[in-house]
Formats: C-alpha cells, sequence, structure tokens
C-alpha cells in the first residue's frame, strides 16, 4: 500500500476525504490567520498581478489569497488530481478561484508575481516562521 501522504492519487476516496477534514480543521483553526497574514507581509506579494500558491493542497491558503488580495490572480497549484478535485469543490462558485493539477514550476502568466509554496500546512510553527521571516 502506497504512503497516502506522499502520494494521495492512491490514496481511497475514504482516505482523502480524512486527509482534506484535517488540512480544513487546520485551515480553520483561530491560530493559522495570523500566521499566513504575517507570511504574507513579510513576502509582500503584489496587490494586483499573480500570486501562485504552490502545493495548494485542498485551497486554505488559496482561498485566503483570493480574499487578502482580491485584484490578484491566484492559481492554486497541487501534484495530487484528488486533492485538486476537492480544492475546486471546497471554492464552490466563487470565479475568483482556479485550481491547476501541477507541480507549480509551470508558468502562469507575465508580469509581477509572487510564488507562495506549500507550507502553512506541513511544517511546524517554527520552521513556518523561520520561513517567513527570512
Amino acid at each position: 500500500m502506497a504512503d497516502p501522504f506522499t502520494n494521495q492519487d492512491a490514496a481511497s476516496p475514504e482516505m482523502i476525504e480524512i486527509i482534506v477534514a484535517g488540512l480544513e480543521t487546520r485551515a480553520a483553526d483561530p491560530s493559522m490567520p495570523p500566521v499566513i497574514a504575517a507570511c504574507f507581509d513579510a513576502l509582500n506579494p503584489p496587490d494586483s498581478g499573480l500570486i501562485v500558491d504552490a502545493g495548494a493542497d485542498a485551497g486554505g491558503v488559496t482561498r485566503r489569497i483570493a480574499d487578502r488580495f482580491p485584484r490578484a490572480q491566484a492559481p492554486g497549484v497541487e501534484p495530487s488530481v484528488a486533492l485538486t478535485d476537492r480544492a475546486k469543490a471546497l471554492a464552490g462558485a466563487r470565479a475568483d478561484l482556479d485550481f491547476r493539477t501541477g507541480d507549480g514550476a509551470e508558468r502562469h502568466g507575465s508580469g509581477r508575481g509572487a510564488v507562495i509554496g506549500a507550507g502553512f500546512s506541513r511544517p511546524s510553527p517554527k520552521e513556518r516562521n523561520a520561513s517567513c521571516n527570512g
């Protein structure tokens, strides 16, 4: 059996739901908005233009990007087809959200932009703080 945390697409639908539930619980945790806001402040992405969420998981951070930077394009790029599908479902009818399957290395447009990498749901708070502040 493949490790579902290494290869989500090899996981059962039930395991995908467990993973997504954990990601969404983490995204809804009251301690997360200040962490994400501090990272946005430190990274200083453009108010408009392109902000790519590479490793978007189920889209929790991508949704926050779209909320905070409504004039920006904010595609969420996720290597897992299963998580990309769940991110699209969780986005509902929001026209300001775009989720794609990919590794984040592909080009998403031209002009000034920023890439916010997969890190909000995986590293420890100490690692997140270090990556956002230096």
